[in-house]
């Protein structure tokens, strides 16, 4: 499924690119500088994240200070009128001319006569207290959303509660896989963004734009963890120019095991590395193909663990990799997310990962007992941060997630996962800063 909003600034696509297949046209995430309002969603899914931690969103109506009532002045004695004199007869005035009609000027607003902010009917008092009661009523549509989103994601959990050692099997050896994974001989710089946190107080975060807007997906029990990860960075750079595109998983963890594609690898090699899916898309002409095109098998096959060789799939093509940067400290994932490069990273897991949506250090074994109750590695985006109080003992901020296990796990599929809970069980870490679009995928689009 492709969606796309025009905008003629943001595509710019030459007429050659209709000749060939093979040619695809760069986009890029967006200037660090760019400001981007945020979505009702992305509201809502911080908002969450910060009650957990004892914070809220900003309110402006909290901070609005209460008028003061003007000082009435006390009252006087009613004095006795006098009695007025009588009025001198005056000459009868002679009737003066009619003035002539000043032509009409020309109305800047318009004649809209229910536009009440402009109206005369409305006094000052009158349109501070209709702002007031619209702010209100904005105020109440977003908490009504808020509570039915929080609803719904209590519902999916408890689906996913249900489902937790099943997910807990799909986990894969994440770091055998990053030690596999392909080599990139020419690695790019990284971002030259200064220290994020720079004037940022507890509770203020920042999220790439409009990464939220891209849904939560479930990769169910396969373990196709990193292939989750990779698209949703692909589309993740492409949201932030308006583009929503929906890729496909089974296409990419088929790229990114060129072993398992000519002949059929098992279930014990399960698992895959987000670089070598990102490098594999951008040698072949098709890319990574459509959803629609190469729809995300979830029941795995013991014997096919990449379902090879795809024989219901479409191969049109797609969209690629651009640039992306392999193998970055922690320090660096958090300049590149401010960049509005989205991360991708590999982790070791602990039990408290499966049930809270802040991921401390000082929870681990909270839940089995134990500092590190399975041993299995993941797979999950980094979208954004949030500045931690001091008094957490956590480190300096959390990372903002996005996993592949559907709308239960966590914060509608979000959690924030502290500093020192990362540097214990981080892995890897790569970032994606543009995809390449082909000229078959464009011609879609518009």
């Amino acid at each position: 499924m492709f969606t796309k909003h025009v905008d003629a600034s943001l595509l710019l696509f030459s007429g050659l690119l209709a000749f060939s297949p093979a040619l695809a046209e760069e986009v890029k995430t967006l200037p660090s500088t760019h400001n981007v309002p945020m979505s009702t969603r992305t509201s809502i899914v911080m908002q969450n994240l910060l009650s957990q931690m004892g914070m809220s969103l900003p309110d402006d109506d909290k901070d609005m200070p209460k008028p003061t009532p003007a000082p009435q002045p006390e009252p006087q004695p009613t004095p006795k009128p006098k009695p007025a004199p009588e009025p001198e007869p005056k000459p009868t005035p002679k009737p003066e001319p009619k003035p002539e009609p000043e032509p009409e000027e020309d109305d800047f607003f318009g004649d809209d006569e229910d536009d009440d902010f402009f109206s005369s009917d409305l006094s000052y008092e009158e349109m501070k207290q209709k702002m007031k009661k619209d702010y209100a009523d904005t105020k109440a549509a977003w908490q009504k959303e808020y509570d039915e989103t929080v609803a719904k994601w209590a519902k999916a959990k408890k689906q996913y509660v249900k489902n937790i050692d099943k997910h807990k099997s799909a986990t894969i050896d994440i770091e055998a896989q990053a030690q596999q994974a392909l080599t990139v001989s020419s690695p790019l710089m990284v971002s030259a963004v200064s220290n994020p946190l720079d004037s940022m107080r507890p509770g203020e975060f920042y999220v790439i734009p409009n990464a939220m807007d891209v849904p939560i997906k479930n990769q169910a029990f396969r373990g196709t963890c990193a292939a989750f990860a990779g698209v949703r960075a692909m589309e993740t750079v492409l949201i932030q120019r308006d583009i929503a595109a929906d890729l496909s998983e089974q296409h990419f963890y088929w790229l990114s095991k060129p072993s398992c594609q000519k002949s059929p690898c098992n279930d014990k090699q399960s698992g895959s590395w987000f670089t070598d899916g990102l490098l594999n898309s951008k040698q072949n002409s098709e890319g990574v193909l459509s959803e629609a095109n190469c729809p995300y098998v979830a029941l795995p096959i013991s014997t096919n663990e990449t379902q090879t060789p795809l024989g219901f799939c479409k191969f049109k093509p797609g969209i690629r990799s651009g640039a992306f940067q392999h193998k970055l400290t922690l320090n660096q994932a958090l300049q590149e997310i401010r960049a509005n490069h989205p991360v991708m990273a590999g982790v070791k897991l602990s039990d408290n990962f499966y049930e809270d949506a802040i991921i401390t250090a000082g929870n681990i074994g909270k839940y089995s007992g134990k500092t590190d109750s399975h041993a299995g590695g993941h797979a999950i985006l980094f979208v954004g941060y949030i500045r931690l109080p001091s008094s957490m003992n956590e480190g300096d901020y959390c990372m903002v997630t996005a996993n592949s296990w559907g709308d239960g796990w966590a914060a509608g599929g979000y959690a924030c996962i502290t500093e020192n809970w990362l540097r214990k069980h981080q892995i890897a870490f790569d970032s994606l800063s543009s995809v390449e679009i082909t000229s078959e995928y464009e011609k879609h689009m518009l």
